[in-house]
């Protein structure tokens, strides 16, 4: 048995007790990711997000992560995306006819089995699923298209306020 910590930091409080992940379930991956962008003339770049960056919860570790841009930006400034994933927003002062952008990240998965955890909420157990009222706001960005359209048919599902 292994109390859980998050980041490191041993949880405040009463820890839970989990049991020991065994090692054939964790997998180490070594991530590249590179962009390159050539444009027929020089451009001036807008600001722009990027959401290049691993998450880091509990079902992985984030262990190293780099992200290099080869046309060197006026400045640069760290964001948490609303899902709780880190992203980098960077501006440029100057025109230019290309950008790289090159990605590298270390990262340790902790489960054998990513469908591992059970739905409780029973209204959430039969499509179209309903959510408790704090899951429903937390989801309506991903269930409800900011353009109003239907939600995706991929997902097939849609958060109804108030649930």
């Amino acid at each position: 048995m292994r109390a859980i910590a998050h980041q490191g930091v041993p949880v405040q409080g009463e820890a839970r007790l989990l049991p020991a992940l065994p090692v054939a379930a964790a997998m180490l991956l070594s991530i590249r990711h590179h962009l390159r962008y050539v444009y027929g003339r020089p451009v001036f770049l807008e600001p722009m997000t990027l959401r290049l960056t691993p998450k880091q919860d509990c079902s992985q570790q984030l262990l190293g992560h780099s992200l290099r841009l080869e046309a060197e930006p006026a400045g640069c400034t760290a964001i948490q995306g609303a899902d709780g994933s880190g992203a980098l927003v960077c501006w440029f002062s100057q025109e230019r006819d290309q950008l790289e952008i090159t990605m590298e990240a270390r990262v340790r998965t902790l489960r054998s089995n990513p469908f591992d955890w059970i739905i409780t909420f029973a209204p959430a157990q039969r499509l179209p699923a309903r959510y408790p009222a704090a899951e429903a706001a937390a989801l309506a960005a991903y269930l409800d298209p900011p353009w109003g359209g239907p939600p995706s048919s991929t997902h097939g599902v849609r958060a109804r306020r108030g649930a």
